[in-house]
């Protein structure tokens, strides 16, 4: 294991790198593609990344290096930490269906849930606060 507790609830974390394709964002429309970078990561943090002969010079200081595949991108991960009020009546659910078509997750359960919140009443109930409808 790379990770022990540290002081709190913070973890201690070996540094390890990745080496291969990265493919970040760097505005909101562009994405740049970094080709044979080293990313590393000490205490949970990317500490680091370059390419090439510095690539080459940092990672003969490091011990735990993982080479990614050659058909392989690392991409920064994904974390949804937004939610749609309509959404929190069927949290968590759906996770077997699709995002998008008619059987899919939005077409099941977002849409038919957002419909419902035009309802004053509804949108009242559920949220539990003085809902009152958007100005027309």
């Amino acid at each position: 294991d790379r990770c022990t507790p540290g002081e709190g609830m913070v973890l201690k974390c070996a540094a390890f790198a990745l080496r291969g394709t990265l493919a970040h964002a760097t505005s909101p429309s562009t994405i740049e593609v970094l080709r044979d970078a080293l990313v590393v990561v000490t205490d949970g943090v990317i500490t680091n990344i370059v390419q090439g002969a510095d690539a080459d010079a940092l990672q003969s200081t490091l011990h735990d290096v993982t080479q990614l595949a050659e058909d392989s991108i690392l991409l920064p991960g994904f974390v949804d930490t937004h939610v749609h009020p309509a959404q929190v009546t069927f949290a968590g659910s759906g996770t077997d269906r699709p995002l998008l078509g008619p059987t899919g997750w939005l077409e099941c359960y977002t849409y038919p849930a957002e419909r419902a919140w035009a309802d004053p009443t509804v949108a009242a109930e559920v949220s539990g606060a003085g809902a009152r409808p958007a100005p027309q």
